[in-house]
């Protein structure tokens, strides 16, 4: 099974070999700034564009959007292909609500974990510990 044709295969393959080669031509006269800021904001351009996430402010947080949001795809995808092997059988439709529900599941946990931030988890954290232990948090 043929995703991409390969004429246009080759030319995306072209492309990025051209832009690969002009990449230093193009630092040197100051129309690209520098490779962090430039990794950072093709990550965060992805995540926004490709994933549904949300602006970041940094390469790392870049970084960990990118890698949560494919963490919670993976299960969907994985169903989801499931019920295309399994066909019209009754174990495809089984899969089929499986892969429902875990999309439905990622996406919540998406969205609830969206604007967690490190020190927000720490809290979080910490009122979880002190519930637990019904001591008061130290923060």
């Amino acid at each position: 099974m043929t995703v991409v044709p390969a004429n246009v295969l080759a030319a995306v393959v072209h492309v990025l070999l051209v832009i690969v080669l002009l990449l230093p031509l193009f630092h040197v006269l100051g129309l690209l700034p520098q490779v962090s800021t430039l990794v950072a904001h093709v990550l965060e351009q992805a995540v926004l564009l490709v994933l549904g996430g949300t602006a970041t402010r940094s390469l790392a947080a870049a970084a960990a959007e990118v890698g949560r949001s494919i963490l919670l795809l993976l299960p969907s995808y994985f169903s989801f292909t499931a019920v295309a092997m399994a066909g019209d059988s009754a174990h495809g439709s089984t899969l089929a609500a499986v892969g429902a529900g875990l999309l439905t599941a990622s996406a919540y946990c998406a969205a609830s974990l969206e604007g967690i931030s490190i020190r927000k988890g720490r809290v979080l954290w910490c009122v979880r510990q002190s519930c637990a232990r019904r001591t008061p948090c130290g923060y």
